[in-house]
Protein backbone atom coordinates (compact mmCIF):
# COMPACT_ATOMS: atom_id res chain seq x y z
CA UNK A 1 0.00 0.00 0.00
CA UNK A 2 1.30 3.48 -0.79
CA UNK A 3 -0.10 6.70 0.63
CA UNK A 4 1.00 10.31 1.02
CA UNK A 5 2.47 10.55 4.50
CA UNK A 6 3.54 13.07 7.07
CA UNK A 7 7.30 13.23 6.67
CA UNK A 8 9.53 14.70 9.35
CA UNK A 9 9.52 17.92 7.33
CA UNK A 10 5.72 18.03 7.27
CA UNK A 11 5.52 17.28 11.01
CA UNK A 12 7.94 20.16 11.65
CA UNK A 13 5.96 22.56 9.46
CA UNK A 14 2.73 21.53 11.22
CA UNK A 15 4.31 22.03 14.64
CA UNK A 16 5.43 25.51 13.57
CA UNK A 17 1.87 26.29 12.34
CA UNK A 18 3.08 26.81 8.77
CA UNK A 19 -0.01 25.20 7.24
CA UNK A 20 -3.29 27.06 6.81
CA UNK A 21 -6.22 26.27 9.07
CA UNK A 22 -8.81 24.65 6.79
CA UNK A 23 -11.66 24.53 9.28
CA UNK A 24 -13.20 27.94 8.69
CA UNK A 25 -12.02 29.25 5.33
CA UNK A 26 -14.12 27.89 2.44
CA UNK A 27 -11.71 29.34 -0.18
CA UNK A 28 -8.80 27.39 1.32
CA UNK A 29 -10.93 24.25 1.52
CA UNK A 30 -11.66 24.53 -2.21
CA UNK A 31 -7.89 24.37 -2.83
CA UNK A 32 -7.47 21.18 -0.77
CA UNK A 33 -5.05 18.78 -2.47
CA UNK A 34 -4.69 15.63 -0.36
CA UNK A 35 -4.39 14.15 3.09
CA UNK A 36 -0.98 13.15 4.41
CA UNK A 37 -1.22 10.32 6.93
CA UNK A 38 0.95 9.60 9.95
CA UNK A 39 3.01 6.45 9.18
CA UNK A 40 3.02 5.39 12.85
CA UNK A 41 -0.78 5.54 13.01
CA UNK A 42 -1.04 3.54 9.79
CA UNK A 43 1.12 0.79 11.27
CA UNK A 44 -0.84 0.76 14.55
CA UNK A 45 -4.17 0.63 12.70
CA UNK A 46 -3.14 -2.31 10.52
CA UNK A 47 -1.55 -4.19 13.41
CA UNK A 48 -4.81 -3.85 15.38
CA UNK A 49 -6.73 -5.56 12.58
CA UNK A 50 -4.31 -8.45 12.30
CA UNK A 51 -1.60 -7.40 9.86
CA UNK A 52 2.13 -7.55 10.36
CA UNK A 53 4.42 -4.98 8.82
CA UNK A 54 7.04 -6.52 6.56
CA UNK A 55 8.57 -3.30 5.29
CA UNK A 56 8.13 0.47 5.44
CA UNK A 57 9.83 2.44 2.70
CA UNK A 58 9.55 6.22 2.38
CA UNK A 59 10.08 7.53 -1.13
CA UNK A 60 9.91 10.54 -3.43
CA UNK A 61 11.89 12.78 -1.11
CA UNK A 62 12.60 15.26 -3.89
CA UNK A 63 8.88 15.78 -4.53
CA UNK A 64 8.25 16.19 -0.82
CA UNK A 65 11.02 18.77 -0.62
CA UNK A 66 9.77 20.57 -3.73
CA UNK A 67 6.17 20.70 -2.51
CA UNK A 68 7.11 22.02 0.93
CA UNK A 69 9.83 24.56 0.07
CA UNK A 70 7.93 27.66 -1.00
CA UNK A 71 10.88 29.87 -1.98
CA UNK A 72 12.77 27.11 -3.80
CA UNK A 73 9.71 25.53 -5.42
CA UNK A 74 10.11 27.18 -8.88
CA UNK A 75 13.72 25.98 -9.20
CA UNK A 76 12.98 22.55 -7.77
CA UNK A 77 9.94 22.20 -10.05
CA UNK A 78 12.14 22.78 -13.13
CA UNK A 79 14.57 20.12 -11.95
CA UNK A 80 11.68 17.77 -11.12
CA UNK A 81 10.16 18.07 -14.60
CA UNK A 82 13.41 18.05 -16.57
CA UNK A 83 14.41 15.24 -18.92
CA UNK A 84 18.00 16.51 -18.99
CA UNK A 85 20.30 13.68 -17.91
CA UNK A 86 22.41 15.86 -15.60
CA UNK A 87 19.34 17.29 -13.89
CA UNK A 88 17.85 13.81 -13.53
CA UNK A 89 21.07 12.66 -11.81
CA UNK A 90 20.96 15.71 -9.55
CA UNK A 91 17.29 15.05 -8.75
CA UNK A 92 17.97 11.39 -7.91
CA UNK A 93 20.99 12.29 -5.75
CA UNK A 94 19.01 14.90 -3.81
CA UNK A 95 16.15 12.42 -3.48
CA UNK A 96 18.39 9.82 -1.84
CA UNK A 97 19.77 12.38 0.62
CA UNK A 98 16.48 14.05 1.64
CA UNK A 99 14.11 11.05 1.47
CA UNK A 100 14.37 10.24 5.21
CA UNK A 101 13.35 13.83 6.05
CA UNK A 102 11.01 14.91 3.27
CA UNK A 103 9.44 11.86 1.65
CA UNK A 104 6.15 12.51 -0.10
CA UNK A 105 4.86 8.94 -0.01
CA UNK A 106 5.49 5.79 1.99
CA UNK A 107 5.22 2.20 0.82
CA UNK A 108 3.89 -0.22 3.42
CA UNK A 109 4.26 -3.92 2.79
CA UNK A 110 1.84 -5.75 5.05
CA UNK A 111 0.73 -9.35 5.50
CA UNK A 112 -2.36 -10.71 7.19
CA UNK A 113 -1.32 -12.87 10.16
Amino acid sequence: MTVPTMSNMRFLKAKLNLYPNWNEDKKKLDCFYQFALDPKKIVLTFEKIGFEVLEIKPYDGFKGLKDEMGLLKPLLQKIYESDNLLLRVIRKSIDIIVKPFSSHMTLFILRKK
